[in-house]
């Protein structure tokens, strides 16, 4: 009778064991998952922090009567600058202030001031602008979480006032950019394509 005792003593404490063990588990598991898991805004930063990457960009520009479509090839590099060769082989690189444009046989400079289009697809430059409003979800992608960052242009651009930038959350790269006129109809597009974090690039390029 005594041996029951001790026996179905045991067992109560191998339970409580185990069940205090599975509560703990359960908070290290829950801790871990929130120390881990960023914030909509550390995702941002590290978006716009990305320092090489490369991507194919398809830009659709649009007016009051039709629109147009570009393709591009955009290489980054945040030490150095920002390059988008052209389909039909223009080249340009934007780097200290300047623009240097290749085409064909001919290679000149000019201020960087005079081309505010092409350079809204170097993701670390739209998302370095005051940003109005962070939204989440993940209807218009599918099963993909994605972030909305609604951003301020600093143009004196009617045609050119805020963006929305879409965001891959769980990959951490841009999926496409909007750009909006003061009357909010769509003038831009600019749509990721390939988009690939590097560790290196040829510095030559740039």
């Amino acid at each position: 009778m005594k041996e029951k005792k001790i026996v179905s003593h045991a067992s109560k404490w191998i339970i409580l064991t185990l069940f205090t063990i599975l509560i703990l588990l359960s908070i290290v598991i829950i801790f871990f998952r929130h120390s881990y898991v960023l914030t909509n805004e550390e995702v941002i930063e590290k978006i716009k922090d990305i320092p090489i990457y490369k991507s194919k960009i398809e830009y659709i520009i649009k007016n009051s009567k039709n629109e147009y479509s570009e393709n591009v090839r955009l290489l980054y590099y945040k030490k150095l600058g920002l390059r988008i060769e052209f389909e039909e082989g223009r080249v340009k690189v934007y780097k200290n202030g300047y623009i240097s444009i290749e085409e064909k046989e001919n290679k000149y400079e000019v201020d960087e001031g005079i081309d505010e289009v092409y350079p809204l697809a170097s993701i670390n430059n739209i998302l370095s602008n005051e940003i109005l409003t962070i939204e989440e979800g993940e209807e218009e992608w599918g099963d993909k979480s994605y972030l909305k960052v609604i951003v301020k242009l600093p143009f004196e651009n009617q045609h050119m006032d805020y963006a929305f930038i879409y965001l891959d959350k769980e990959n951490q790269v841009p999926v496409m950019t909007q750009i909006y006129d003061v009357k909010d109809e769509e003038r831009i597009r600019i749509t990721y394509r390939s988009f690939e974090k590097l560790k290196e690039l040829d510095k030559n390029l740039f």
